[in-house]
C-alpha cells in the first residue's frame, strides 16, 4: 500500500487550525512541483480540486475535524487528508451526479490559501457557484475526511492497518455514493467496523471484492456489510446476516449470496437448518478442510486434536468444536459453516477441559483411547474420507464430524456415507 512521504512539524495547536498548502504528493518520497507552479508542491486544490471544492462548501465541520486531530496529538492532519486522494473521482462523480458539473468555477478560486481549514484550499468557505446541487459531494467529502481524522487521532490510521485499508481502499471501489448525503458517515462506520473484524482472516480481500459488485443497498447497507462478510467466509456473521439476507432488496440479495434472487428465500430456510448446506456444496464425505498450522494463517504451533463438540447456542449458529494444540495445550473452538470455518479462543469449560479422555492424551497416543461408539463413528470416517492415516481425535454435531490425525495439520469436516447394511 503506498504511504505518504514524510510529514513535516506539525504547528502547535496554540496556532490556527487551517494547515498550510499541502507539499506532498501520497505514494511518493518526496514533494513534486505542479507544472507552472514557479517550483512549489501541488495544493490540494490542484490534486484533488473535486474533493477540495466539496469541503469547502462545509469549512466549518471541516475546521472542528481538524481541531479534533490537532488535540488528539495528530503529526500532521494535512497528511492524512493527502490520503484521501483516491475519493477524488468519487466526490467528482457525486458532484456530476448531484447536477453540478464537475470543474464548475468557483468564487474566488484564483488564490492559493484561504481561511477554510481545508489544506491548500482557495477562497472564502462556502463559496460555491454550484449551491445546493453540491451537498450530496460536500457531505461525503466531509464524512471521509472526518473518519479518517478521528482515526488518525486514535492511532488506527497507520500503514497496513484495517481501518486505513477500508476507508482509503475498499470505500472508493463502492458504486453506493451518489446520493447518500448525510448516511455517507454511517456507512464508513460500518465498513471500518467490518474491516477490522476481517482484518487478521484471509476472507477480507474477498469481503471487499464481493461488496464492490453489489448495487447500492440503500437503507440497507449495514445488512449488505454482514452478509457480503459471512458469505465470504465470515462465519462468525453467519446468524445476523442470514437474519439481515432477508431484508436485502432483491439484486442486492442476488449479488450479495451469489444466488438467483428468486431462490434466496428458499436457499436461506435451507442453510438455516443445516450449517454445511450451500447450493453446489458436497452433502456427503469431506465437506470442508480447515487449515490450523499458525504458518498458514491458523492458530496452532503443534498438531490439532479434536477434543469434544462445543456448546452452541439455539438457532441458526456455526457448527462448533473444541480442538486441542498437542504442542502447548492450548484449546481453540473451531466453528464452521459450508461458506467459512475460524479457529477463536475457547472459553469457559470448553477452555478449562472439563476432564476429558482426549485432552489428557497426546496426539499419537489418542486413537487408542477410543470407546465402542468412537470406533463405529471411526469406521465411517474411513469409509468416507481419500485418505489413510490415524485418527487421533473426533467430535460430533448431528450428523457432521470434525476429525483429527495424526499426519495432518488440517481438520476434516465429513458427513459419513451411510452404506446400505
Amino acid at each position: 500500500m503506498p504511504t505518504p512521504s514524510a510529514a513535516q512539524p506539525t504547528p502547535s495547536t496554540a496556532q490556527p487550525v487551517t494547515s498550510p498548502p499541502l507539499g506532498r504528493t501520497t505514494g511518493s518520497g518526496g514533494t513534486t512541483a505542479s507544472p507552472g507552479s514557479g517550483g512549489r508542491p501541488p495544493s490540494l486544490a490542484e490534486r484533488m480540486p473535486a474533493f477540495a471544492r466539496a469541503l469547502r462548501t462545509r469549512a466549518d465541520e471541516v475546521d472542528a475535524a481538524l481541531a479534533f486531530a490537532h488535540a488528539a496529538g495528530v503529526r500532521d492532519p494535512a497528511e492524512v487528508v493527502a490520503d484521501l486522494e483516491p475519493w477524488e473521482s468519487v466526490v467528482a462523480g457525486a458532484t456530476r451526479a448531484a447536477g453540478a458539473p464537475g470543474e464548475r468555477p468557483v468564487a474566488g478560486s484564483s488564490g492559493t490559501s484561504g481561511t477554510s481549514g481545508v489544506p491548500g484550499t482557495p477562497g472564502p468557505a462556502g463559496a460555491s457557484a454550484g449551491g445546493d446541487a453540491t451537498d450530496q459531494a460536500a457531505a461525503l467529502a466531509v464524512a471521509v475526511v472526518t473518519l479518517a481524522l478521528r482515526l488518525a487521532g486514535q492511532a488506527r490510521w497507520r500503514e497496513g492497518s484495517a481501518a486505513r485499508w477500508a476507508v482509503r481502499e475498499v470505500g472508493p471501489r463502492l458504486d453506493w455514493w451518489h446520493a447518500v448525503g448525510g448516511a455517507s458517515a454511517a456507512r464508513l462506520r460500518d465498513l471500518v467496523a467490518a474491516a477490522e473484524v476481517l482484518a487478521p482472516t484471509p476472507t477480507a480481500r474477498a469481503w471487499a471484492d464481493r461488496l464492490a459488485g453489489l448495487p447500492d443497498p440503500g437503507e440497507r447497507a449495514r445488512e449488505a456489510i454482514a452478509v457480503c462478510a459471512w458469505r465470504s467466509g465470515a462465519v462468525r456473521l453467519r446468524a445476523a446476516a442470514l437474519d439481515a439476507a432477508g431484508a436485502l432488496p432483491g439484486p442486492v440479495a442476488e449479488a450479495a449470496l451469489g444466488v438467483p434472487a428468486d431462490r434466496v428465500p428458499g436457499v436461506l430456510t435451507r442453510a438455516a437448518t443445516d450449517p454445511w448446506w450451500w447450493p453446489g456444496a458436497p452433502e456427503h464425505g469431506v465437506l470442508a478442510r480447515i487449515p490450523t498450522f499458525r504458518g498458514d494463517g491458523g492458530r496452532c504451533l503443534g498438531l490439532p486434536q479434536v477434543v469434544q463438540a462445543a456448546w452452541a447456542p439455539a438457532g441458526p449458529h456455526p457448527a462448533a468444536w473444541v480442538v486441542r494444540d498437542t504442542a502447548d495445550g492450548t484449546r481453540w473452538t473451531v466453528l464452521g459453516d459450508a461458506l467459512g470455518a475460524e479457529l477463536v479462543p475457547a472459553s469457559g469449560a470448553d477452555r478449562e477441559g472439563g476432564g476429558d479422555a482426549a485432552g489428557a492424551a497426546d496426539a499419537a497416543g489418542a486413537a487408542d483411547t477410543a470407546d465402542t461408539a468412537d470406533v463405529d463413528l471411526r469406521g465411517l470416517v474411513v469409509g468416507s474420507v481419500p485418505w489413510d492415516d490415524a485418527i487421533t481425535g473426533l467430535a460430533a454435531q448431528g450428523e457432521v464430524l470434525l476429525v483429527s490425525r495424526r499426519h495432518s495439520y488440517v481438520l476434516d469436516v465429513v458427513r459419513p456415507v451411510r452404506r446400505p447394511a
